[in-house]
């Protein structure tokens, strides 16, 4: 088999070389402009493939068979290579010592797409926005582990911004652990701590704050169940948002609304399982969900015009 992969990878001009090796950073399918962004040169006099190029690069590899077309309905066509083929040419890539620099073109493209796609969940594109990240799900996934190893902060920003995705999917399991390892490696160096942004850091907190809220509902065994944890993140993330300047800062004044619902509807739940376990009410736990319960109805107010 190896020889018959040398063999044609001998055939290729060095432009389809060098495609055929930087493909190999997708995992599953990818879309040919994913190809376009990742798999093309720098700008500069140095380069060898531009954009416009990986088109008819690709066309030439479906000829010899290294590449697959596969149709996707209601969106262009995307394409694969067979998992022999991508680990021969990702062997090379990093034989040409091209892994690191062309993941990290991955990891900027599918940051960007997310940051794109995130707002579409909430809106009249949901359905199909929804069924895309499906479809990219095997390279977000290969995005955030390179973020976790060499950009945390991306990581985090990328975890967060896909928080309706994990929750409507009912992918809550897999969003927690992505948000759990970034806050991990951040809170065991105070240094990362106060060189990160402050709207991020808080933003992270709450987002995994409402997934573990949303465990009190459901038991996981794919993840630690500790819906515990949403109090603290919560009431963390609102004194991160607290000592911004929320009136001229629209998005963390939504971050503090967000985060002072999600810790609302925690207390009153917790509160009502307390009442319906042992028929007693904690007149503290009850205080405090009353508090809350009341400021996340008057928040809600002002925070579904900006849904």
């Amino acid at each position: 088999l190896r020889a018959s992969l040398d063999w044609s990878y001998n055939l290729l001009s060095e432009p389809e070389q060098i495609l055929l090796r930087r493909l190999s950073v997708f995992s599953g399918d990818w879309r040919l402009d994913a190809a376009e962004q990742v798999c093309a040169d720098p700008p500069g006099p140095a380069a060898i493939i531009q954009p416009e190029d990986i088109i008819d690069l690709v066309t030439g590899l479906l000829d010899k068979s290294l590449v697959l077309t596969l149709r996707a309905p209601n969106e262009a066509n995307r394409f694969r290579m067979l998992e022999t083929v991508r680990q021969y040419a990702h062997e090379k890539l990093v034989d040409e010592g091209e892994s690191e620099s062309v993941r990290a073109r991955h990891l900027a493209y599918y940051r960007r797409w997310i940051e794109d796609a995130a707002p579409k969940i909430r809106g009249r594109e949901q359905v199909r926005m929804l069924d895309q990240l499906v479809d990219e799900l095997d390279n977000l996934r290969l995005a955030l582990e390179w973020a976790l190893r060499t950009d945390f902060e991306a990581e985090l920003e990328m975890a967060a911004a896909l928080i309706w995705f994990w929750h409507i999917r009912s992918y809550g399991a897999e969003g927690i652990a992505w948000l759990e390892q970034g806050l991990d490696r951040l809170e065991r160096d105070p240094g990362l701590i106060s060189a990160m942004d402050p709207l991020m850091h808080g933003r992270a907190m709450s987002v995994l704050g409402f997934h573990r809220w949303l465990q009190l509902y459901s038991v996981s065994s794919q993840v630690d169940y500790a819906p515990e944890r949403a109090k603290d993140l919560l009431t963390k993330a609102i004194t991160l948002y607290q000592a911004l300047d929320t009136e001229r800062n629209q998005e963390a004044k939504l971050g503090l609304a967000w985060a002072n619902v999600w810790l609302g509807y925690y207390l009153t739940q917790c509160a009502s399982f307390q009442s319906t376990l042992t028929n007693e009410r904690d007149p503290l736990t009850l205080s405090d969900a009353t508090k809350h319960s009341l400021v996340s109805k008057e928040i809600s107010k002002w925070i579904l015009p900006h849904f």
